[in-house]
């Protein structure tokens, strides 16, 4: 996506373009429902937001911090322009923010699955088209489809990392999170109870994608190995730089 700075200018030699095209990361994947900078900002603390990151719990702590009261904003990470100056937030009034990562092999299988239920019209075709030695090239080489296959990074593009308090999405992300929430930034919530979304269950349709992925991906090691070596930077950021709380 880009946004224009432009304007036509009468000259001697007729109208002429002034101004630029300035690259608008922040948009790429707003049609597909998601603009970096998006996140939620505590009313009782406003110097504490979360920022969403598609397939890290993103619909899970939406939901959670909706009930608390939060509010949607933007973070102004980039040159994209937002017509309701109301929802913007600059990073020098934010103080904490709350991130949630994911081990990026997993997460990208179960974006991929998302992938295909969202683009795909005839979903058990899907399976004959996976099994295409063509796809699998085909995947390996792109990696990125979606807001939902792209690097967890890009959604961290411009954040300041010395004031994110980082989570790892594990099968103990309830309590630790009920723990940060309760005795860290003393608000009640019921977060230790909360039931999960989006996760992909046994025998539902992403379910079974992730499952036929793996396996065909467990028996070719080269189309493995390219998506491994696609999610270098990630796996040297979410586990060699990154400190979780409470692990």
């Amino acid at each position: 996506m880009y946004h224009f700075d432009i304007k036509k200018v009468e000259s001697p030699n007729g109208d002429q373009l002034v101004g630029k095209i300035i690259p608008s990361w922040e948009t790429k994947y707003q049609q597909s429902g998601h603009i970096v900078g998006q996140c939620y900002q505590c009313q009782t603390d406003p110097g504490i937001i979360f920022i969403n990151i598609p397939k890290c719990a993103s619909s899970f702590m939406k939901r959670e911090v909706t009930n608390l009261g939060w509010q949607p904003r933007f973070l102004k990470l980039g040159p994209r322009p937002i017509t309701n100056e109301e929802e913007i937030l600059n990073l020098d009034s934010i103080n904490k923010i709350i991130v949630i990562l994911r081990d990026p092999y997993s997460r990208w299988l179960t974006g991929i699955g998302e992938y295909f239920k969202l683009y795909f019209e005839e979903k058990e075709k899907v399976f004959e088209y996976l099994d295409n030695p063509l796809t699998l090239h085909l995947l390996a080489n792109q990696v990125a489809f979606d807001d939902h296959t792209v690097s967890q990074l890009y959604f961290l593009q411009n954040v300041p990392l010395e004031k994110c308090v980082f989570f790892k999405q594990d099968h103990n992300l309830n309590l630790k999170l009920f723990a940060y929430f309760h005795d860290i930034l003393g608000i009640e919530n019921t977060i230790i109870a909360a039931h999960p979304m989006h996760v992909s269950k046994q025998f539902t349709f992403n379910a079974r994608v992730k499952q036929h992925l793996e396996k065909l991906l467990h028996s070719n090691s080269t189309a493995y190995t390219k998506i491994q070596k696609a999610l270098t930077k990630d796996y040297e950021f979410t586990e060699e730089l990154v400190s979780y709380w409470g692990d």
